[in-house]
């Protein structure tokens, strides 16, 4: 089973039920946005004379704001999504702000008040086409102006309940027919509902702007056959018939349709009735290569370029007029476009896909156009291909010259099928996340944790910004190094450890405080860097197939017969603070979900994946828990991740309970279910400078390992020794999402992979 790339899940607020047949939209309700703090300069960049004010105790957005007095100075906000927000203070001193999107006029906005108002949001903008745009704020009056924050609506996967007919931006979902909604069923549909109906050729009408859709049913005896639609086109009859009731069950997926808006349609054709639970939206995670990454190669000595201009994409460009001269990219995608410039001297561009004609372009404009796509090519799923583009040295009558440019390549991906290539395998090493520190105002810093053969990219979290060698960092002695003008984020020793108590500290292992939280701090503040290296570079544990022991599993998925897993731990199986937890982009996926999607992939079997993990619980609520969560489930495989809440120095339990809880945990199921399989994963660690955390997670290992050798079916993740061996050569802050114990989308990575790999050779 294919499944597209980002699964990240939009809460849609409920304004109604729908009740009967007919269409019946409610208003426009977004998403929760995302939060970007004013000093987030790698994503607001600031023009004039502006002015950090820290601590003012007025109530601001993370206790700060960037001012400034002179009119015409501006700031620029870039985001990836559907909808901005201008945050800011009113107040006697503050006047009018001049609003642009995309750089065309939206309005004037006015943050006068008589008295201050804090965080205020006085501009918003929904219904964009999803993608990346800007905000360009300009002063044009008053005393100040001031940004607070931003945010904005990130684009993903969304899911649709069943239970109304919503707009939602562009979405809207319509039943036809007598449909009645069903509640509080307690069977494990998504938020507890169903609608349903008995008579065929009801159907139900969804459009989404996207690139691809899940229909969630259930499959039960009572169930029957539905045809599906795509924009009018039939495309097959789905069967959600089964022996007994399974919840939440992905009936029907389509993805690798070309971005936009489509219409999916289902009819009743058969059975007692008919189900909808939940559809699912898909976007593709988008990156880019610049101009000057290195993975492009240029015909030698053809190109001038510049890293000043004032239109494109980070600044930067390449153009030649030299007839047949050629710009090559390799990348690995489900989509590519060439993005370049209009211009009055532009001439015509052979494009070739993986070595074949695939267009002529005509690069020519009556005036410049920036950022122009020139051309896209979608895959249905990803893969390796080569983008070439050629002076073809031909042009329309109209222009003076034969020459073009390249602004970038953008491309979209398969952000899971990325992090299923096991980290530890290969010469490639893909978006490892570096934190750049200086603490004592020395160029900021970070090591990799290989050496690195080649730097393929150096990337922004959200990788929709590229930072480039000698204009930004250095490199030398392993470690990326910040330039003085650099656009890299970074952090100071002040930022680190804070020097008084707040909402955002932790206490510090032998004094003082530590940067704690669960917010996009620590997100906005690390880079991901692509690069080569020489092979067998891991020396840490690696996975062993475990198909001699979890025999009953392995057989299922040889059998492409269905699996029932259940993900049992704390808040790292949660999924906290992956980017799809905190809804950033690229929304990677929590590590049991990329578990569940690549055992899917490789085997072709459904894997029905479920998740009662609770943050901040330690393995004695898992016992206790057991019977209600896991063993009722009637699950096939158990991975059982607790540890990190049990080894917290305010609240330790010994190695010898721990052993005793896990074990009790194993034996519930199998009073139920007694051919249950378990994996038992080995906690990561705390930051050992965060003194309540950091205690006794290291010692767990082991009493796991002596569980595995006491009972059959049951295996052991050794999370614990891959982060020891991670820490021999990065720092915590380059893997973490809170600085104290949740992994980062590097980390979680690294978890996904190692359980994976017990299950696949």
């Amino acid at each position: 089973m294919i499944r597209q790339s980002i699964f990240y899940v939009l809460a849609f607020v409920m304004l109604g039920v729908f009740q009967g047949g007919g269409t019946a939209l409610a208003a426009t309700q977004y998403a929760t946005p995302t939060v970007i703090n004013d000093t987030v300069t790698s994503a607001i960049a600031y023009t004039g004379s502006w002015q950090l004010y820290s601590a003012r105790g007025v109530g601001d957005y993370a206790d700060d704001v960037h001012a400034t007095i002179y009119n015409n100075d501006y700031f620029v906000f870039t985001f990836t999504g559907t909808g901005v927000e201008y945050v800011t203070e009113k107040d006697s001193g503050l006047g009018d702000v001049d609003i642009y999107i995309d750089n065309v006029l939206q309005a004037t906005v006015n943050c006068y008040n008589a008295t201050r108002l804090s965080q205020q949001t006085v501009f918003s903008k929904t219904g964009l086409a999803p993608g990346t745009h800007t905000l360009k704020a300009v002063k044009k009056n008053g005393t100040y102006m001031i940004v607070d924050a931003m945010k904005f609506y990130p684009i993903g996967s969304v899911y649709v309940n069943n239970a109304t007919s919503v707009a939602v931006g562009s979405y809207e979902i319509a039943y036809t027919g007598s449909w009645q909604h069903y509640k509080n069923r307690g069977v494990g549909d998504y938020d507890n509902d169903v609608h349903a109906t008995i008579y065929n050729n009801d159907y139900f009408q969804f459009t989404f702007e996207g690139t691809g859709i899940d229909y969630i049913s259930e499959k039960d005896a009572g169930l029957g056959t539905v045809d599906i639609y795509i924009d009018g086109v039939f495309q097959t009859t789905v069967n959600c018939y089964n022996g007994s009731l399974l919840a939440q069950q992905t009936v029907y997926s389509k993805v690798g349709l070309a971005p936009g808006t489509h219409t999916f349609k289902a009819v009743k054709t058969g059975g007692t009735y008919m189900m909808v639970d939940a559809l699912k939206v898909y976007y593709d995670a988008q990156s880019l290569y610049d101009d000057y990454n290195k993975s492009i190669v240029y015909t030698s000595g053809a190109f001038s370029s510049s890293t000043a201009l004032a239109g494109p994409l980070n600044g930067s460009m390449h153009w030649t007029t030299t007839a047949n001269a050629s710009a090559e990219l390799s990348f690995y995608g489900n989509s590519i476009q060439y993005v370049g410039t209009k211009n009055t001297d532009h001439g015509f561009v052979d494009v070739y896909i993986d070595d074949v004609f695939a267009a002529t372009v005509d690069t020519y404009g009556s005036s410049r156009q920036w950022q122009y796509v020139f051309f896209t090519k979608t895959w249905t799923t990803s893969g390796t291909h080569k983008i070439k583009i050629v002076c073809k040295n031909q042009k329309n009558a109209a222009s003076s010259s034969i020459g073009f440019d390249l602004d970038v390549f953008k491309y979209t991906y398969d952000p899971e099928e990325l992090a299923a290539k096991p980290l530890w395998q290969g010469t490639t090493m893909n978006n490892e996340t570096l934190l750049l520190y200086s603490p004592d105002g020395s160029p900021a810093s970070a090591p990799l944790l290989f050496a690195p053969t080649s730097i393929i990219s150096v990337k922004s979290s959200r990788l929709d910004i590229e930072y480039l060698e000698n204009v930004d960092w250095t490199y030398a002695n392993g470690k990326l190094t910040r330039t003085a003008n650099s656009r890299i984020p970074y952090v100071t020793y002040a930022d680190m450890y804070p020097s008084t108590s707040s909402a955002y500290t932790q206490p510090r292992t032998g004094g003082g405080y530590i940067r704690y939280g669960g917010d996009t701090f620590w997100f906005d503040k690390q880079i991901v860097i692509t690069y080569t290296h020489a092979a067998n570079a891991w020396t840490g544990p690696t996975p062993t197939f475990a198909g001699s022991t979890l025999v009953n599993t392995m057989s299922k998925l040889n059998n492409h017969s269905n699996l029932k897993l259940v993900l049992y731990g704390d808040s790292i199986s949660v999924g906290a603070n992956t980017s799809a937890f905190m809804k950033v982009v690229p929304y990677m996926a929590s590590w049991g979900k990329q578990v569940a999607r690549s055992l899917e992939k490789v085997y072709g079997s459904n894997v029905s994946f479920v998740n009662p993990s609770v943050g901040g619980e330690q393995s004695l609520w898992g016992k206790n828990n057991a019977a209600t969560y896991v063993a009722s489930e009637n699950p096939d495989l158990v991975i059982i991740a607790f540890g990190m809440n049990d080894g917290t120095a305010v609240s330790a339990v010994s190695p010898a309970t721990f052993k005793s809880n896990i074990a009790s945990i194993i034996d519930t199921v199998r009073a139920t279910k007694p051919q249950a399989e378990f994996i038992l994963v080995g906690t990561t660690l705390a930051n050992s400078e965060a003194a309540n955390f950091s205690s006794l997670q290291s010692q767990y290992i082991t009493v796991l390992d002596q569980i595995a050798a006491e009972k059959t079916g049951v295996v052991t993740a050794n999370m614990t020794g891959v982060h020891q061996t991670l820490l021999q050569t990065k720092p915590f802050r380059d893997m973490t999402g809170n600085n104290v114990n949740h992994p980062n989308d590097f980390l979680s990575r690294w978890y996904g992979q190692f359980i994976t790999g017990l299950l696949v050779q």
